[in-house]
């Protein structure tokens, strides 16, 4: 597979499944200043139909979803590999999917 290829799957590509809960306290969004990424803020947000919303109020910054929060979680010990998959992220667009399906996530 070709870089260029790899960049076509990576911008085609959907933000993870959410769960169906609503976002706390009614929330749409968290901006938040992350000490792993030297200060940068990144939007962590609660549900799919606020992303245009919180793209265009904070263009050029990260958007997390809650899953791929809970993914990075599973590798807290590896700094450099989170450093990594945010600059992926930023310069792909890309999406942190689940490696396990939500059943299998909350049952262990």
């Amino acid at each position: 597979m070709k870089m260029g290829d790899l960049a076509d799957q990576v911008t085609k590509a959907e933000p993870p499944a959410l769960p169906p809960e609503p976002a706390t306290q009614n929330q749409k969004w968290l901006l938040l200043d992350s000490k792993l990424l030297d200060g940068e803020r990144v939007l962590l947000v609660f549900e799919k139909r606020w992303l245009t919303e919180a793209r265009q109020t904070h263009p050029g910054t990260a958007i997390y979803f809650p899953p791929e929060v809970e993914e990075l979680k599973r590798i807290k010990n590896a700094p450099d590999t989170i450093r990594l998959l945010h600059r992926i992220k930023k310069e792909f667009g890309a999406w942190i999917v689940p490696s396990k399906p939500r059943t299998e996530r909350e049952v262990t």
